[in-house]
């Protein structure tokens, strides 16, 4: 590497997933818990971040790079299934994120692997001549939105999804300094969630 320059995605996405098997939800007592636990054990979690696209990088001089994107076919999150139904998903979004971005020379062109979650893109690899560039994160702004998603499978098995932010807020984790204070919110999201797959 011998050129440095910026890289500024629209906001970095980080998220963790738990499916669930079709005999753990019998009530709303059951998805409550399972959802308290969901959250408490996201203090063990280190979540991968993904930028997301459009990016925004630039040369050492200011200019911005051609850009040849290429999609990836392999889902982030695999769909629910017959045997496990079933899914809870985080998903925190930060914004103001920017990075430092390496690369081999101005000329050649940057072939973008992304995979598309939720009608956004979200970065996998930067190649420039077929060799993967580094990007090193020089901050963000902080937490832009975060909620718990629900996704399940219907009587007809189809997939529906469901966003706890309908129903109240919820942390980005639970713990013994926060619980009192949230408990009642994932009480409620709990049984929105119930009220919707009975």
């Amino acid at each position: 590497m011998n050129k440095e320059g910026t890289l500024t995605p629209e906001c970095i996405f980080e998220f963790d997933y738990s499916n669930f098997e079709r005999d753990s939800i019998s009530s709303e007592e059951d998805l409550f818990e399972i959802l308290k636990d969901f959250l408490w054990e996201r203090t063990e979690i280190e979540t991968e971040p993904y930028l997301v696209l459009d990016l925004y990088i630039e040369k050492e001089d200011g200019e911005i790079f051609e850009q040849n994107l290429i999609e990836k076919e392999t889902p982030l999150i695999p769909d629910p299934t017959d045997k496990e139904p079933f899914q809870l998903i985080h998903e925190h979004t930060l914004e103001d994120a920017s990075y430092l971005f390496n690369y081999f020379d101005d000329d050649s062109p940057l072939d973008v692997e992304f995979e598309t979650y939720d009608n956004g893109k979200l970065l996998f690899d930067i190649k420039q001549a077929g060799e993967s560039c580094e990007y090193e994160s020089q901050g963000d702004g902080g937490t832009a939105d975060q909620f718990v998603t629900f996704r399940f499978l219907d009587k007809t098995g189809e997939i529906q999804s469901l966003r706890s932010a309908a129903f109240a807020q919820l942390p980005l984790e639970l713990n013994e300094d926060n619980e009192d204070e949230y408990i009642q919110n994932v009480k409620e999201v709990a049984k929105n969630f119930f009220k919707n797959i009975t």
